[in-house]
């Protein structure tokens, strides 16, 4: 799905996708919902939007609508296992807070800035593939259902899923992970210790290389406000010594005008990889607590205790 697909589009293909017969909602089948492109602006504006990543599992993932009926509503279910594609860190907006606690972050690279041990494991050269179109996933898809219409496997998972239930204070993103841990336990045939251990260990790389370092736009911010508030506190002193009390400023206070013409500089000295748009930086600012204010006809960036 593009990112430019409409509430009602999603929630249909999710409605038609997840049973083999949609009339009926029976016999639901394993579905998938690649959306792929996504912008913050896109969950943020619309809530209908976001309320299809809100859902954490069958029990509170119905969605009333109402129907062309009067007095009579539709009730839609928009659990599926949903993957998007973005350029942005969704997750430092505080407005997708509900998102980054249901998210497995996955962190790609180019194939050309990857080291021989980041690539280890990989079947194919990315170079041999001439078109996306070469590939095909349709074999999962068929595996996967064969997978889980074995009652064995169904049998082992259950098994395998109250055992993790009784370690539940040894594994990482307790809920979030618990699902996934089981199956990767039954399909490389690992020790519940095994697979709880390659969990939290991938808890822990996404928490240091994604969701702390997301981007040098955040370490650049906490740099620049730790320097400002450095200057300004030293302008203070000097200010108080020479016996100008009136040109003492404010701290904390940051000059918009003078944070943008930073950052543009970071960019072009390559020490940021990408352009900050003013909804990141807006959000990524009221993260660390500052809102934009006018005081006497100049906006400045203050920070509200």
């Amino acid at each position: 799905m593009l990112a430019n697909s409409t509430f009602a589009s999603l929630r249909n293909k999710i409605q038609q996708e997840r049973y083999y017969d949609p009339l009926r909602s029976e016999f639901e089948r394993n579905f998938l919902l690649v959306w792929e492109d996504i912008t913050p602006n896109l969950l943020i504006e619309n809530e209908n939007m976001l309320s299809l990543f809100k859902v954490f599992n069958r029990k509170n993932s119905r969605i009333t609508i109402s129907s062309q009926t009067p007095g009579h509503n539709m009730i839609l279910n928009a659990f599926a296992l949903k993957v998007i594609n973005s350029i942005h860190p969704l997750w430092t907006f505080w407005e997708l807070n509900e998102l980054k606690i249901r998210m497995f972050p996955m962190w790609f690279k180019n194939r050309q800035s990857m080291t021989s041990e980041e690539y280890a494991g990989n079947q194919f050269e990315l170079s041999e593939i001439s078109d996306i179109e070469d590939i095909n996933l349709g074999k999962i898809s068929s595996r996967l259902e064969m997978f889980w219409r074995d009652m064995n496997n169904c049998t082992n998972y259950a098994q395998t899923k109250r055992g993790l239930q009784k370690r539940k204070q040894d594994i990482a993103n307790y809920r979030l992970s618990i699902d996934v841990i089981a199956t990767h336990s039954m399909i490389y045939k690992s020790s519940m210790d095994n697979s709880i251990k390659v969990f939290n260990h991938y808890w822990e790389l996404a928490e240091d290389k994604i969701f702390t370092v997301s981007s040098g736009t955040e370490q650049f911010l906490d740099s620049f406000i730790t320097q400002s508030i450095e200057s300004r506190t030293k302008q203070n002193e000097q200010a108080i010594k020479a016996g100008c009390p009136e040109l003492i400023e404010t701290v904390t206070d940051i000059d918009p005008k003078m944070l943008k013409i930073a950052i543009e500089t970071a960019k072009n000295d390559g020490y940021l990889d990408s352009r900050v748009t003013v909804n990141e930086l807006t959000n990524l600012m009221k993260n660390r607590g500052y809102n934009m204010i006018n005081v006497n006809g100049k906006n400045l960036w203050k920070q509200i205790i």
